[in-house]
């Protein structure tokens, strides 16, 4: 979650700053990527069980 608080803090506090451009551009990169793990995590948890 670290890079998404990243993207969050520089949306916030320096919008038009040519420093931030760089991270600005991979926003939505990121955030597909939390989304990705969000719907993969508990089938790696369910695989893993030592209940199944």
């Amino acid at each position: 979650w670290a890079p998404f608080v990243l993207h969050i803090l520089l949306m916030t506090f320096c919008p038009n700053n040519p420093y931030c451009a760089c991270y600005m551009s991979l926003f939505q990169v990121n955030g597909m990527l939390i989304m990705c793990n969000a719907v993969i995590d508990p089938f790696i948890y369910a695989l893993r069980s030592p209940e199944l």
